[in-house]
């Protein structure tokens, strides 16, 4: 099974009817668009992605160091939280670029990808406002 499947399927998924329903809506929107990094329920992020998200966590880590004068380190148990919450965001306000607050109503060129992208930052941090996004694209 893969990693999305087994962190969706859950028990404590299979509890909260959010999280069983976005999985599932995650799967079968990455299947009926053949999506590229989501074949087999494994989100593998391209190049653009990673970048955003080193950037992301570069620029946490280093304010942190600016604010406390020194290298600053987290407590082993917020680290993947953390980094969870800031991958998220990076790939949200990646899949957002250059058309979330334009005022063209015409499809990007690379909307599959975005969508693909989005549905990386929802399974990071389960935020509705990837779907939401999402779905205004594909409207």
């Amino acid at each position: 099974m893969s990693i999305l499947g087994k962190l969706f399927r859950s028990s404590k998924s299979q509890a909260n009817p959010y999280v069983a329903a976005g999985g599932e809506l995650t799967f079968r929107i990455s299947k009926t668009l053949s999506l590229e990094g989501w074949q087999n329920g494994v989100p593998n992020y391209t190049p653009e992605e990673k970048d955003a998200i080193q950037r992301k966590l570069s620029l946490f880590q280093s304010s942190f160091n600016q604010r406390a004068g020194g290298e600053v380190v987290f407590h082993p148990e917020a680290v993947g939280h953390i980094q969870r919450m800031l991958t998220a965001e990076a790939l949200y306000d990646l899949a957002g670029e250059r058309w979330r607050w334009s005022s063209k109503i015409e499809l990007p060129q690379d909307w599959k990808d975005r969508v693909s992208t989005y549905l990386k930052a929802w399974a990071c941090d389960l935020n509705p406002d990837a779907f939401c996004e999402m779905a205004e694209l594909l409207a």
